[in-house]
C-alpha cells in the first residue's frame, strides 16, 4: 500500500509519517517509509510506503518528478534555495523572450552536479556537513539527469522588501538546526528593500535525482546572472499526483 502525503516547507518526512500515525492509530504498528524525500524549504507530494510495500522502495526512487517551482534572479546563496546565506546581489533585468529560449536549451539528458549542501557523500562524510565546516569539495561530483520539460507558467516583480519578507517566513518554519538565525540576518542585510527582483514560475518534468535548486542555478548563470530556488513544489511522482 502506498499513501501521498503532503509535506508542508519546514516538516521532514519523518515529521509527516509521525504525524500520520498519530491522526490514523489503526496505522500505529505498521512499518512506514518514504520514497524520495524533499529538502526542508521544499513542499508538495511525499510518497509513503506501507507494510510489504516499503521493500519496493528502489521503485519508487527512480520515478520521473514534476516540480513548480519559482527562480529568483539577481541573488546567489550558498544552498541554492531560500534556506541560505546571501552571498552575491547584482541588478540585471531578465527578458522574458530569452528566458523562454533559455528554458529549452536545457531539455534533454545532462549531467548536474551535486550540490554542496546535500546529503550525497564524500569518502563517507555527506557533502552538507563537508560544507558547514567550510570544507567545500574541491571536484564536485556528477551525475546524469534527463529534463523532459521546461514550461514558464508566469513571471513577477518584487520589490526587496517583499521578498525579504517572504524569505523569513519560510526560514522560520524550518526546525532544527540550519543556521536560521544567520541566513536571516543575511537577507536582511544584504538585500536593498527598495530593490526590484524578477521572480518566475516554471514547471519542470524531470527524471529522478535532478536537483531543481540546482537547475535554478544553472538557469541564472545561463542568463548571465544569478538565481535561486525561490519556491519548490513537488506535484507529481510517477502516476501519483497532488490531487
Amino acid at each position: 500500500m502506498i499513501l501521498n502525503l503532503y509535506k508542508n516547507i519546514g516538516e521532514t518526512p519523518l515529521n509527516i509519517i509521525e504525524k500520520f500515525k498519530r491522526e490514523n492509530p489503526e496505522y500505529e504498528e505498521i512499518k512506514m517509509t518514504y520514497a524520495g524525500r524533499l529538502d526542508p524549504m521544499a513542499e508538495g507530494l511525499l510518497i509513503i510506503l506501507c507494510g510489504d510495500e516499503v521493500h519496493n522502495k528502489e521503485k519508487y526512487l527512480g520515478l520521473n518528478k514534476e516540480y513548480e517551482f519559482e527562480i529568483l534572479f539577481n541573488v546567489r546563496t550558498d544552498t541554492g534555495d531560500v534556506l541560505g546565506i546571501v552571498e552575491t546581489f547584482e541588478n540585471k533585468m531578465i527578458d522574458e523572450a530569452t528566458l523562454k529560449d533559455v528554458l529549452g536549451d536545457f531539455v534533454g539528458k545532462r549531467t548536474q552536479k551535486y550540490p554542496d549542501y546535500s546529503s550525497k557523500t564524500i569518502n563517507g562524510v555527506p557533502m552538507w556537513k563537508k560544507a558547514r565546516s567550510g570544507d567545500v569539495a574541491e571536484e564536485i561530483p556528477e551525475h546524469e539527469i534527463e529534463i523532459f520539460d521546461l514550461e514558464l507558467i508566469s513571471t513577477q516583480k518584487l520589490i526587496g522588501k517583499e521578498i525579504k519578507e517572504i524569505a523569513e517566513e519560510k526560514i522560520k518554519k524550518v526546525e532544527g538546526d540550519f543556521r536560521q538565525t544567520e541566513i536571516i540576518n543575511s537577507w536582511q542585510e544584504r538585500i536593498d528593500d527598495k530593490e526590484q527582483f524578477f521572480v518566475v514560475k516554471v514547471i519542470a518534468n524531470v527524471s529522478s535525482g535532478t536537483y531543481i535548486r540546482v537547475l535554478a542555478e544553472e538557469i541564472g548563470v545561463k542568463l548571465d546572472t544569478k538565481g535561486i530556488a525561490f519556491s519548490i513544489k513537488r506535484t507529481r511522482v510517477g502516476d501519483n499526483e497532488l490531487q
